[in-house]
């Protein structure tokens, strides 16, 4: 797991396991909120790593877009 704060918000990334995915999301989810306090945490999930976001409370907000400049 990567996490990273950027501005008003943190992020969770690289989330991998060889366990329950669940759990996972749940642990990651409390470091992150432990390491950045009252930051809401952002991701860019797709498939069952999406699914199991949404399980343990995220919310999908949008696609994720790239914008080249």
């Amino acid at each position: 797991m990567t996490a990273n704060r950027d501005g008003d918000f943190a992020g969770l990334s690289n989330l991998y396991t060889q366990g329950d995915l669940d759990e996972a999301w749940r642990g990651a989810t409390s470091a992150v909120a432990a390491s950045f306090p009252g930051l809401p945490i952002t991701g860019y999930e797709r498939g069952e790593d999406l699914d199991a976001a949404l399980r343990n409370g995220y919310t999908a907000l949008g696609p994720l877009r790239i914008w080249l400049k």
